[in-house]
């Protein structure tokens, strides 16, 4: 049975939104089941694409869909390719895109490309600065808390997720799929407080929004990461620092130095119209 008999062409967008989500995060959840999971998701978003139509697809993929944009458009073209990956020995969203542009299985298992980005030492020194001492790293590996530093880091094996967070956080999450993960389990507050270097092309998704509620600096100019191999070049996107932690204007002082900091406004209700009603002694004459 295919994923798009099992989801039913019947469903209503709202139903299409409820099992996207509900198979995306089973996607994210199990490397083993991840390639069903996600063709099921993107069976879903093309279903509902057909029914909200073209103009409208944006609008509701943005308020129904947990996912980032390009998330969606991912999984879609898995969904739309599902033959391509039907055999992927390590399954992943990466691997599967991969595959589905025409590399082979003996190419995906050896492929170098990697979400794991080095934070360059100048910008772990402002952190670092503002902290006083970084007590856990919770996304690195040795080679990065060379220059980080942390007392304690936590590697992909370890799990960082899993394991309840303390003291002074810096955290670089991997980027893409994982990266809400990391921001979510800091909003839990399980720290005293956190310093996380997120993109800043999300700003409009689920995951991000919640970080308007605290200090962010948006950096200018990119930041010139570096992969494990030591590789680099022109960043493609750009970065952000939320705090998470009560010194809001001890982060503005320390951060404005590499970009704006900015946070949600607190936007008062309005006055009554009453308020503005000219009283009754005051009122212009009928006839002026």
């Amino acid at each position: 049975m295919s994923a798009a008999a099992a989801i039913g062409a019947g469903l209503s967008p709202p139903e299409l939104a409820q099992v996207a989500n509900g198979e995306h995060e089973l996607a994210r959840a199990g490397a083993e089941s991840f390639v069903y999971h996600a063709d099921r998701c993107g069976q879903a978003l093309i279903e509902a694409k057909e029914k909200v139509g073209h103009g409208e697809w944006l609008p509701w993929l943005a308020a129904n869909f947990n996912g980032s944009e390009r998330t969606a458009q991912a999984y879609t073209r898995l969904a739309a390719n599902p033959q391509r990956v039907a055999d992927l020995e390590e399954p992943s969203l990466r691997k599967a895109l991969q595959a589905i542009a025409g590399k082979t299985t003996t190419e995906l298992m050896h492929s170098s490309e990697s979400n794991e980005w080095y934070t360059p030492a100048g910008y772990v020194e402002i952190v670092r600065d503002f902290l006083g001492s970084i007590d856990l790293d919770p996304a690195s590996s040795p080679q990065a808390n060379e220059v980080v530093q942390a007392g304690t880091f936590w590697t992909r094996e370890d799990d960082g997720l899993a394991r309840p967070w303390f003291g002074r956080v810096f955290c670089n999450p991997p980027y893409g799929d994982e990266c809400p993960a990391f921001v979510e389990k800091a909003l839990q507050r399980e720290q005293d407080e956190a310093v996380l270097l997120v993109n800043a092309y999300s700003t409009e998704t689920r995951w991000f929004q919640p970080l308007f509620d605290w200090p962010i600096c948006f950096v200018t100019p990119r930041i010139p990461f570096k992969r494990p191999d030591g590789s680099g070049g022109s960043p493609a996107f750009a970065s952000a620092f939320a705090y998470i932690g009560p010194r809001r204007s001890d982060f503005a002082r320390h951060f404005s130095r590499i970009g704006a900091v900015v946070e949600r406004a607190t936007v008062e209700a309005e006055p009554s119209e009453a308020l503005f009603e000219m009283p009754a002694k005051m009122k212009k004459p009928d006839w002026v």
